[in-house]
C-alpha cells in the first residue's frame, strides 16, 4: 500500500471593513495586506486516511471541526496560525469561552462561519483529487532573531525549526514547519488585513514550492517583542524572509523516504477551571494597573507594554468572572499523527516553550508540538507562571497545575501511538 498525498489551497480572505481580532480594541480593516488562506494536505495509506488543515485565523474550535468532519465524511486535523489580523466570531455556539470574549475573539459573524466551512469543504475535495504517491524527509534547525521570550529579553526560548517535507511522484511538494512565535509584529493599531510575519513566509515559500503549512509551536510566551524593529508590515515581511531563508536552509537536503507507517488518533480530557477572585478584588486590580499605566510614559515602550498586558488579562479577569462563575471544568481534545516515527501533537491553545520543549524530549524521533490545534482552551502556563502575576496568568481560565496535566497526558498519547 502506497503512501499518497494530495494538497490544496483556498482563498479565506474576508471582505473590507470586517472587524479585526485579537487585541481588545475595536478595529475594522481597511485594506488588504495580504490575503488570508487555508491550506489543505490529505495523507492516505490504505484505509488510513485524514486531513491536515492550517487556517491564516486568530483560533479554531472543537465544535467547528466536528461539523467539518461530518460534512466531509473524514477525520480532519484544524489548526489556526494565530493571526491578529484578521477575522472572529466564527465560532461554535457551544464555545463559551470563544464567544464570550468578543472583544478579543469578535462578535457573532454567522456568514463568515458559513463561508469558512464551505471553503474548507471545497478545499478537502480539492485536496483528495489531487492524489499521487509521495516521499517525505524531515529536517531540523533553529532560527535566531525571529522569536524571543516576551516576559524577559533572556526568558526561555528554543528557537527550533522542525520540518516535514512531503514530494509527491510529479515533484510537486509542501513543506509543514514547525516554529514557536506568536505573529504578532503588527499590533492593535494595524489595519490591514494579514497572516502577519507567517503569511510572508508562505507567499515567498510558494513562488517555488506549491505549498507551505506554518504549525505554530508552543508560543504561550513567545513573540517578537524584543526581537522586531517597529510594528509594521514592512517589519512582519522582514522577519517573514529571514524565516523563509531559514526554511530553504533546513529542507533543502538529504534524502526522501518512503512512508511505511501512517496513523493519528485523539483524546478528550478534562482539565479543571482556577479559583477566580471576587468581583471586588477583580475590579480592585483593574484599577490598580489602569492608574499606574497612566503613570508610565509611552515612550518606554516595552514597560508601557508590559503593564498593559497585564491590564488586559485584568480585563479579563472581569469578564471570567461574570461568565465562568459556576463552571468547574471544561473538555477538550488533544491530537497525534504519525507518519513513520514522526509525530504530530496538537495541542488545543497555547502552551509555554519550556512545556513544549518537555513534550518533545519525550521520544527519539520528531516531535513536531502544534497548537491552536483542533480547539482553543486559551494560555497553558506552568505551576511557575500563577505566582508571578504575568499576563499568560491572569488570562488562563485553568486551574494550577492543568498544563502539567496536559504534559503528561500529551507523553502518554506519543508512547501510546509507539506501541500501536
Amino acid at each position: 500500500m502506497n503512501f499518497k498525498c494530495g494538497f490544496s489551497k483556498v482563498d479565506i480572505t474576508p471582505f473590507i471593513s470586517t472587524p479585526l481580532v485579537g487585541y481588545s480594541f475595536k478595529r475594522f480593516s481597511e485594506r488588504v495586506s495580504d490575503r488570508l488562506f487555508l491550506r489543505v494536505l490529505y495523507l492516505k495509506k490504505g484505509d488510513v486516511e485524514f486531513s491536515l488543515i492550517e487556517t491564516d485565523l486568530i483560533a479554531i474550535d472543537k465544535g467547528l471541526c466536528r461539523e467539518i468532519e461530518k460534512k466531509s465524511g473524514i477525520k480532519t486535523f484544524i489548526w489556526a496560525i494565530h493571526t491578529h489580523s484578521g477575522p472572529g466570531g466564527f465560532f461554535s455556539d457551544d464555545n463559551l469561552l470563544l464567544n464570550s470574549l468578543s472583544g478579543v475573539f469578535g462578535k457573532k459573524n454567522k456568514g463568515y462561519r458559513k463561508e469558512l466551512i464551505e471553503k474548507i469543504l471545497l478545499g478537502i475535495k480539492k485536496a483528495k483529487l489531487d492524489l499521487e504517491n509521495a516521499s517525505i524527509r524531515v529536517k531540523k534547525n533553529k532560527i535566531e532573531n525571529i522569536g524571543a521570550n516576551r516576559q524577559s529579553s533572556d526568558g526561555y526560548f528554543n528557537p527550533e525549526l522542525l520540518a516535514l517535507d512531503i514530494k509527491k511522484q510529479s515533484g510537486r511538494r509542501c513543506i509543514l514547519y514547525n516554529f514557536s512565535c506568536h505573529p504578532t509584529v503588527l499590533n492593535y493599531k494595524n489595519k490591514e488585513i494579514s497572516a502577519d510575519f507567517p503569511g510572508f513566509t508562505a507567499k515567498s515559500l510558494e513562488e517555488d514550492i506549491e505549498m507551505c503549512m506554518f504549525l505554530n509551536g508552543s508560543a504561550g510566551d513567545i513573540s517578537t517583542r524584543f526581537t522586531r524593529k517597529e510594528s509594521s508590515l514592512k517589519e512582519a515581511k522582514r522577519l517573514g524572509e529571514l524565516l523563509k531563508e531559514g526554511i530553504i536552509k533546513t529542507i533543502n537536503s538529504g534524502d526522501y523516504e518512503k512512508v511505511d507507517f501512517l496513523n493519528f488518533k485523539k483524546e478528550k480530557i478534562k482539565l479543571n477551571l482556577r479559583k477566580l477572585p471576587s468581583m471586588n478584588d477583580a475590579i480592585k486590580e483593574y484599577k490598580n494597573l489602569s492608574n499606574k499605566l497612566k503613570r508610565i510614559s509611552k515612550e518606554d515602550t516595552l514597560k508601557f507594554r508590559l503593564i498593559e498586558s497585564r491590564l488586559e488579562g485584568a480585563k479579563l479577569n472581569l469578564k471570567y468572572r461574570e461568565i465562568l462563575k459556576d463552571i468547574k471544568e471544561i473538555e477538550t481534545v488533544i491530537s497525534c499523527i504519525v507518519i513513520n516515527d514522526n509525530y504530530i501533537l496538537g495541542i488545543p491553545g497555547e502552551l509555554f516553550n519550556k512545556l513544549g520543549d518537555d513534550i518533545k524530549n519525550n521520544s527519539n524521533g520528531s516531535i513536531f508540538v502544534g497548537n491552536y490545534f483542533y480547539d482553543y482552551i486559551g494560555y497553558i502556563p506552568p505551576k511557575g507562571e500563577y505566582d508571578n502575576n504575568t499576563y499568560e496568568a491572569f488570562s488562563t481560565i485553568l486551574k494550577k497545575g492543568s498544563a502539567e496535566l496536559l504534559v503528561n497526558a500529551s507523553k502518554n498519547l506519543i508512547n501510546r501511538m509507539k506501541e500501536d
